[in-house]
């Protein structure tokens, strides 16, 4: 029988269940207001003498768990709707390993067929391990990295440490929570009433990107940045006869990436807007100043959705400021809120959401005019 435990928490009746308890474990569970997350205590052989769950340290202890699991699941109930997202985007990048490694099914699948055929008299124990040796490294190995996938997502979106245990039971929910429908917006015993993200949640993969000041707004290149400005002058706050006066100052030809060009991108990022151009093995960013306005936040939100896409954290990012200094990263430390400096917490990080990735024609011009 499980001993029912209750506590009050700004003024909500919290209830749960002791599931286990010895001299040196417990785990507790919620049943109210939340259900379904455990957590677990365990005390090691060398302070045994000093404390045990078998005692009045253990009814205690029961609390206080509760109490976390309580907190932790109030914090998915606020911000169900951005963790979803968040935790789609981590599911890509499982995909993408089980495409590159050998997923927990292929590695069973494969088992099972060397196991027949051991059975069958085909193939002696020494060649059965002898085949499944290379495919049980390659599984183990993209479980390491799956691992290390799913502890980035909690250390980098919840603001309070999650148990190994306690992320099972976190995955389930969000996976549970998932709208099936339009029309389903059931969330069980987690209803989430945050506003919906309504912008496009796609990733134009390409070489080349403008950053618009306005709103962050990430414009795909698909060729080169100058011809592209030169293309659409609108949706860069200029007009052609602009362009046309710089490129008779030099006496270029429009289009020549020469000294013409030059001024109009400095021009471009002078007023805000961020160039991005990726090389053989790094990405180059010019910007006026990554600390001023929005740019490091609009960085930050393009390095999280490029992760997202590519999976390749640790490319590197040269970003150069127009007063010539120089900051050396790489696309993980880029797209932490740490980085970006705004916002302070995981929390206030929830409500910056990448994107959108717009092409040219999609792209809204900004207030401004130059």
């Amino acid at each position: 029988m499980h001993a029912k435990i209750q506590t009050t928490i700004d003024g909500q009746k919290v209830e749960g269940q002791i599931t286990h308890r010895s001299a040196s474990d417990i785990s507790v569970k919620i049943i109210h207001p939340y259900q379904d997350v455990s957590r677990g205590l365990h005390i090691p052989y060398f302070a045994k003498s000093h404390k045990r769950f078998d005692s009045d340290f253990g009814d205690k202890t029961a609390k206080d768990l509760l109490k976390s699991i309580y907190h932790l699941c109030t914090f998915i109930f606020e911000n169900m709707d951005s963790l979803i997202d968040e935790y789609l985007e981590f599911k890509k990048r499982i995909k993408f390993l089980e495409a590159k490694l050998v997923s927990e099914y292929v590695f069973k699948s494969k088992r099972l067929q060397l196991r027949k055929q051991l059975r069958s008299g085909e193939i002696d124990n020494l060649e059965y391990q002898k085949r499944l040796t290379p495919i049980r490294k390659e599984y183990e190995k993209f479980e390491r990295k799956k691992n290390l996938i799913w502890n980035g997502f909690f250390e980098e979106y919840f603001p309070m440490i999650v148990p190994v245990d306690t992320k099972n039971d976190v995955l389930r929910i969000l996976e549970k929570s998932i709208p099936k429908t339009d029309k389903d917006s059931d969330r069980r015993d987690f209803q989430s009433h945050a506003p919906k993200w309504t912008k496009s949640k796609r990733v134009l993969l390409g070489n080349a990107y403008f950053i618009h000041p306005y709103g962050g707004q990430v414009i795909y290149v698909p060729h080169s940045h100058i011809s592209l400005v030169i293309s659409n002058p609108e949706k860069f706050s200029l007009n052609f006869e602009y362009i046309k006066t710089i490129y008779e100052k030099y006496d270029e030809k429009i289009g020549l990436e020469g000294r013409a060009r030059q001024e109009i991108l400095l021009h471009l990022i002078d007023q805000g807007f961020i160039r991005i151009r990726k090389y053989k093995n790094h990405w180059k960013v010019n910007v006026k100043d990554l600390y001023k306005d929005s740019a490091a936040l609009f960085l930050y939100r393009w390095a999280r959705a490029m992760i997202g896409a590519t999976n390749d954290f640790y490319i590197e990012v040269i970003i150069e400021q127009k007063n010539g200094k120089i900051i050396k990263t790489d696309l993980k430390t880029l797209s932490s809120y740490q980085f970006a400096v705004k916002p302070k917490s995981r929390i206030q990080a929830m409500k910056y959401m990448p994107g959108p990735f717009l092409m040219i024609d999609e792209v809204e011009p900004g207030p401004f005019f130059s």
